[in-house]
């Protein structure tokens, strides 16, 4: 973790606050976090890394589809199941055109956004 806050120092520093660079550190860092149970920070970081990488490769790109099934997956881990849809919901699109309906990451967001939508019609879930 240490190794990658120093890369988005440096990064910030010499590339500026809106580079890709600065995104995929963000991005790096939520993986952290997810992967620790700080869904907080997760969630923090990918919406940081968002609007850079929309910004820096196109709301189009599969980076984008991969950060906002992220955002999502951090919602549904805190049983916020409306937002997580939402992004579930965003990044299907982006990533049925950008990798193909048969990619793993595909079946992995149609997967989730079942799961969402399961959990919003849960009145204690959603």
């Amino acid at each position: 973790k240490e190794h990658v806050e120093k890369a988005l120092t440096i990064f910030k520093l010499k590339l500026g606050t809106e580079h890709s660079d600065v995104a995929g550190c963000l991005s790096n860092l939520a993986a952290i976090a997810f992967k620790n149970g700080d869904y907080n920070t997760a969630q923090k970081s990918w919406e940081s890394a968002l609007p850079i990488l929309e910004a820096a490769v196109g709301r189009e790109h599969v980076y984008v589809g991969l950060c906002l099934m992220n955002l999502a997956s951090v919602n549904l881990m805190c049983a916020k199941a409306q937002t997580a849809k939402k992004y579930f919901e965003q990044a299907l699109p982006i990533l049925e055109t950008a990798l193909g309906e048969s990619h793993s990451d595909v079946g992995m967001c149609k997967m989730n956004l079942g799961m969402a939508i399961m959990m919003c019609s849960t009145p204690q879930m959603g």
